[in-house]
């Protein structure tokens, strides 16, 4: 029996939409590295790489969304053809191994959120008093898997409540808010195919996904200007906001960032504040992240509800490996955020097989769209991002040549290496080569009329 698919409203796709791309990267991973790497050139750098990969990738995704009304796997098979399932599955699977270790992010996001308003805060805490305490944390195994659990139940509850009771209405006031916060401590300081199945066919492609764009732009740029000035005026000395700038993602928020906050008035207030966005930000790309996995399993005939709980769950479990240790962590977003640039690329391999004209005259520029992508540039993208993503993929790949002269290719070490790439990528691509005629059997029909899986 066919399932009644929910929609989303037009501010509810995008408030949705913007909770997926602004995640934790932007509050703490960006401020670090466009400080790192000169501050205003580095923006200019990352706003063409909006341009090049961002706006043309989302407007494709959305468009074989709303072309498809299918999954990941359900969008290969239709739109490119039966050979092609294996790729939406290694797409399905990147975000689900995403999904599985970033709530376990939003768990040490939510832990701080509640020392802030513990005995845990004291006034003028020490860098060496904040990394014991951090240690501690990510020692006991029992303490990070019971926030990764917390943040997980708080995720599934509200997807359980479906596209637009839950996923909307919480975005609608989560992004507003998180703007809002950030604007305000800025003053103080001085995974969308699957959504677009959920959008009506009158819903602006172009439009849409530049404001996408721009907004996580925005929200990088904004937590900048919180990060980094706080930090410099917070610090005794240049040397010392030097060092807490050059530390890694978890320890600039969870060591030194929650120091600082002791140090100042009303320092708990904005530190339940600051993790509490953190935790927003967390929670409305889970969203995304979750929602793929889902619409794959309801694609297969299970009722969306039961394949929340189920899809939920085997997250929780799989990111139980990443509970262990910040080693364990730290490998899983090294392997999958290899994977996010390949499942771009394999997007842009199906637009190639869709047709890239085809795709941006008769679905990315779609009647009633404000803006329309032109010609050379959205082709130029689609053809150019491939070859871009195997120069980084394999440049980044060489990388551990250097870093692990040994182990490089080693599969069986927990280490940023080559060979944890090669051997995960290989299971995910052998599962899915495996499953594709299950797969392109099982898969419900989706809403294309030209299905190349029909043929």
């Amino acid at each position: 029996m066919e399932q009644k698919q929910e929609k989303f409203s037009t501010i509810g796709y995008i408030a949705a939409a913007l909770g997926m791309c602004i995640g934790t990267g932007n509050v703490w991973r960006f401020p670090r590295v466009c400080a790192a790497n000169g501050g205003g050139a580095f923006i200019i750098a990352w706003t063409i790489a909006m341009l090049v990969f961002a706006v043309p990738l989302l407007s494709t995704e959305m468009a074989f969304g709303k072309k498809t009304r299918l999954g990941c796997i359900g969008t290969f098979r239709d739109a490119g053809g039966k050979k092609y399932t294996w790729m939406g599955f290694f797409v399905a699977a990147v975000c689900f191994f995403l999904m599985s270790y970033y709530c376990v992010l939003q768990g040490y996001c939510l832990k701080y959120a509640v020392n802030s308003v513990t005995s845990a805060f004291k006034p003028n805490l020490s860098t060496e008093t904040t990394s014991a305490m951090w240690t501690a944390f990510t020692d006991s195994q029992a303490q990070v898997i019971l926030f990764h659990a917390i943040g997980f139940a708080l995720a599934c509850f509200i997807v359980y409540q479906g596209i637009a009771g839950g996923i909307e209405k919480f975005c609608k006031v989560a992004i507003p808010a998180l703007f809002i916060i950030l604007v305000g401590l800025a003053i103080y300081a001085v995974t969308i195919i699957t959504y677009a199945n959920y959008v009506g066919e009158e819903e602006d492609v172009p439009t849409s996904c530049l404001i996408m764009g721009l907004g996580d732009n925005l929200g990088a740029i904004l937590s900048a200007l919180v990060v980094i000035p706080a930090i410099c005026a917070l610090s005794a000395t240049p040397e010392a906001a030097n060092e807490a700038l050059s530390q890694g993602n978890f320890g600039l928020t969870f060591i030194y960032i929650y120091q600082l906050f002791t140090t100042i008035p009303g320092g708990r207030f904005i530190s339940f504040i600051f993790f509490g966005l953190l935790a927003i930000a967390a929670i409305t790309s889970l969203f995304s992240m979750i929602e793929v996995g889902v619409k794959c399993v309801v694609d297969l005939g299970l009722p969306r509800k039961k394949a929340v709980v189920s899809v939920c769950f085997a997250g929780f479990l799989v990111g139980c490996f990443s509970c262990w240790s910040l080693v364990n962590i730290d490998n899983q977003d090294w392997v999958w955020g290899i994977g996010l640039l390949i499942s771009g690329a394999f997007i842009a391999i199906l637009a190639w097989k869709y047709g890239v004209e085809k795709l941006r005259t008769q679905e990315v520029n779609a009647k009633g769209a404000d803006v329309h992508l032109p010609k050379a540039y959205y082709t130029g993208c689609m053809y150019l991002i491939p070859v871009l993503v195997v120069i980084m993929v394999v440049y980044w790949l060489l990388q551990t040549k250097e870093w692990f002269p040994d182990t490089w290719l080693n599969p069986f070490i927990i280490q940023d290496n080559t060979g944890t790439v090669l051997l995960q990528f290989g299971v995910v691509i052998l599962v899915g080569l495996a499953l594709s005629k299950f797969f392109n059997t099982k898969t419900a029909r989706g809403a294309m009329k030209d299905n190349k899986a029909a043929k």
